[in-house]
C-alpha cells in the first residue's frame, strides 16, 4: 500500500467504517481494500450534497452497488436494523415515563378533564342569580304586554289600522322589530296597580333585556346608546319617558337604609334580646355585632363565612392589643371576578370592648366557637 499521499486527500479503509457482526464471520480480507476519497467527496458521500437535498445515510450508502458482497452487505443490515430496534425501545421508555409522570401530576397538580358541557355552564358565572330572576321578571312582564297589546289592537280595528302586532318572541326579533316594539313598551308599561314606573326603573327594565340578549341569546346589541345610531325609536322613548317621570316627581327621592342608634343598641342589651345565655341567643347576637363591626350589609355576607380558612382571625398588634380582623374575599359589591379584578377588598379591625367586655367581639368570637363542634359536615361558620 502507498503511503504517499496528496493534501487535498484523505485515505480511510472499510475497517474504519465497517463494523464486525456478533453472528456473521466476515474474512479479513474484505476490510484489506483502501478506498479513496478527496475531502469534498466524503462530505459529500456522508451528507449527500451530491443531490439536490441532504439525505439519511446508512452504513452501506458508502458503496456503490457492485463493490460490496453479500456479507458485508449482511452485517450493514443487521447493523442497521438493531439501530432501529434501540432507537424504538428507547422511545417505548419515554414514552412509559411520561406516561407516569402525567399520571402523578393528575391527582396532585392538575384535576380530572371537564366535560365540554361542564365549560359552557362556565358562562353562567357572568351574572349573579339575583339578575337572573330579574330577567325573568322583565321577560315575563314583556310577555304578558304583548299580549295585552294584540288584544287592544285586535278588538279596536278601526283605531289600530295596520298596526302590528307582537307575534315573536324577543329571541326571535330582528333589530328593527326590537327598536319598533320595546320603544313602545317603554311608553306603556305600568306597575299591576296602574300607577307608574319610576324612569330607573324603566331603564333597568331595558337594562335587563340587553343582558338577556347577551349572555342567553349571543346577540351582540346595544339597545341603551345615547347616540342612537341603530335603536333610535327605543332611545327616543326612554329618554323622553325618564324625563317625564323626573318632571312628575316620580321616583326622584330614594329611601336611605335606616340605622340602629345607640339607644336602640343599649335597649336590645338591656333587655336580653342580646347576650349569650343560650346557644341560639349567642348566635344570633354575634351575628348582630360581627355585622355592625365589620360593615356586613347582606345576609349573603354572613352566610359566606367560613370557620376553615376563615376570613376572621384573631391578632395582635405592635403594642400586644388583641383583635379580630375580618378580611373580605367576596361580597355584594366584590365577587372576585374580571370585573372586581382591581377592587380592594375591605380589612377590618374589632378591638376588645373593656368597657362593657359582654359585648366584646373578641370575646364573643372565642365563646362562640369554644360551642361549636370540632367535626362538622358543614364548614359554615354559623350553625
Amino acid at each position: 500500500m502507498d503511503d504517499s499521499s496528496d493534501d487535498e486527500s484523505f485515505y480511510i479503509t472499510q475497517s474504519s467504517t465497517g463494523r464486525r457482526s456478533a453472528t456473521t464471520d466476515i474474512d479479513d480480507h474484505l476490510f484489506d481494500t483502501t478506498t479513496l476519497f478527496d475531502d469534498g467527496q466524503l462530505q459529500n458521500a456522508v451528507t449527500g450534497k451530491n443531490t439536490e437535498k441532504t439525505v439519511a445515510v446508512t452504513s452501506f450508502d458508502l458503496f456503490e452497488d457492485g463493490e460490496i458482497d453479500g456479507e458485508l452487505f449482511e452485517a450493514a443490515s443487521l447493523f442497521d436494523s438493531e439501530k432501529a430496534r434501540h432507537t424504538e425501545k428507547n422511545k417505548e421508555i419515554q414514552n412509559a415515563g411520561a406516561a407516569k409522570r402525567f399520571e402523578s401530576l393528575q391527582g396532585k397538580r392538575f384535576r380530572k378533564p371537564i366535560t365540554s358541557s361542564k365549560c359552557e355552564r362556565f358562562g353562567q358565572s357572568w351574572t349573579s342569580e339575583a339578575s337572573r330572576k330579574k330577567w325573568c321578571w322583565v321577560l315575563r312582564t314583556f310577555e304578558e304586554w304583548g299580549a295585552a297589546r294584540n288584544h287592544a289592537v285586535s278588538s279596536n280595528n278601526e283605531s289600530y289600522d295596520d298596526e302590528p302586532l307582537v307575534n315573536a318572541s324577543l329571541e326571535e326579533m330582528s333589530d328593527e322589530q326590537l327598536d319598533f316594539f320595546l320603544a313602545c313598551f317603554v311608553a306603556e308599561v305600568r306597575k299591576t296597580d296602574g300607577a307608574e314606573y319610576p324612569g330607573r326603573t324603566i331603564y333597568e327594565m331595558i337594562s335587563s333585556i340587553q343582558a338577556y340578549l347577551r349572555v342567553e341569546c349571543k346577540r351582540n346589541v346595544n339597545l341603551i346608546d345615547k347616540t342612537a345610531r341603530v335603536f333610535r325609536n327605543l332611545n327616543s322613548a326612554l329618554n323622553f319617558v325618564m324625563k317625564e317621570r323626573a318632571g312628575q316627581g316620580i321616583g326622584v327621592e330614594t329611601s336611605q337604609a335606616k340605622f340602629i342608634t345607640e339607644e336602640q343598641e343599649n335597649y336590645l342589651w338591656e333587655h336580653g334580646f342580646l347576650g349569650c345565655t343560650n346557644a341560639a341567643l349567642l348566635r344570633d347576637t354575634v351575628v348582630f355585632v360581627f355585622g355592625l363591626q365589620f360593615a356586613l350589609r347582606a345576609g349573603q355576607e354572613h352566610r359566606n363565612l367560613r370557620r376553615e380558612n376563615s376570613q376572621l382571625s384573631l391578632q395582635v398588634d405592635e403594642f400586644g392589643d388583641e383583635f379580630l380582623q375580618y378580611n373580605e374575599d367576596i361580597s355584594k359589591t366584590n365577587n372576585g371576578g374580571l370585573a372586581h379584578l382591581r377592587t380592594k377588598r375591605k380589612v377590618v379591625r374589632a378591638y376588645r370592648n373593656l368597657k362593657n367586655p359582654e359585648r366584646c367581639p373578641v370575646e364573643l368570637y372565642k365563646k362562640y366557637l369554644s360551642h361549636v363542634p370540632t367535626t362538622t359536615s358543614d364548614n359554615a361558620f354559623y350553625l
